[in-house]
């Protein structure tokens, strides 16, 4: 009897035992899942998209729909030489734009008539030998933008809205150089921020 029931004893303490480490096991997954979702949170909140613009313009616009600011972010071009994007293949050359301090619930609006290849740059000309400057004249492409979040994690969004990734991808064609900004960009206030309605 004293033997059925030690052995009874042992099979509960095993049960109960898997039980807790399931549960237990379960507990630190949830844990990792809202630890990714916290990590996550600041930098899916900020995004970036282009629109047509007036006077054949296109606007770059960087929103930040986050109550807390972005350090610092910085987005790459890729310009290409030739008919258009799509008979071209490999870039020509691939610059970057940065700007710092985007503050909380605000949206950043660049036109493209405003952004320029450096005058260092080896730049293409026009057809009278003119160099073409302005990306306006050229064909490019917005590549992808890469930002710092609020616990100085630098994050990258590709032009798909849901590619959100730590670390920098890697450039599509050979990198040149920094673009200029002749004016600084239009700031809007986020239409909403942290769910919150502006």
């Amino acid at each position: 009897m004293g033997a059925t029931i030690a052995i009874g004893t042992l099979i509960f303490t095993g049960c109960s035992t898997y039980y807790q480490a399931q549960v237990a096991r379960d507990q630190l997954e949830q844990s990792r899942k809202a630890a990714e979702r916290d990590e996550k949170d600041h930098a899916s909140r900020i995004t970036y998209w282009t629109e047509p613009g007036p006077d054949r313009l296109t606007m770059i616009h960087i929103l930040n729909t986050s109550p807390d600011p972005v350090a610092f972010m910085e987005f790459t071009v890729s310009i290409y030489l030739g008919g258009g994007l799509r008979d071209l293949g490999k870039p020509w050359g691939v610059f970057s734009l940065s700007w710092s301090n985007i503050a909380p619930c605000s949206e950043l609006v660049f036109s493209s008539a405003d952004i320029r290849v450096p005058p260092d740059s080896d730049v293409p000309t026009n057809f009278w030998g003119k160099p073409l400057k302005e990306i306006n004249n050229l064909f490019w492409k917005l590549n992808d933008l890469g930002f710092l979040d609020r616990n100085g994690e630098w994050w990258a969004r590709s032009n798909s809205k849901y590619s959100l990734r730590k670390g920098d991808p890697d450039p599509p064609g050979p990198w040149r150089g920094f673009l200029d900004v002749s004016a600084p960009p239009q700031i809007n206030r986020a239409p909403a921020c942290g769910g919150i309605e502006q």
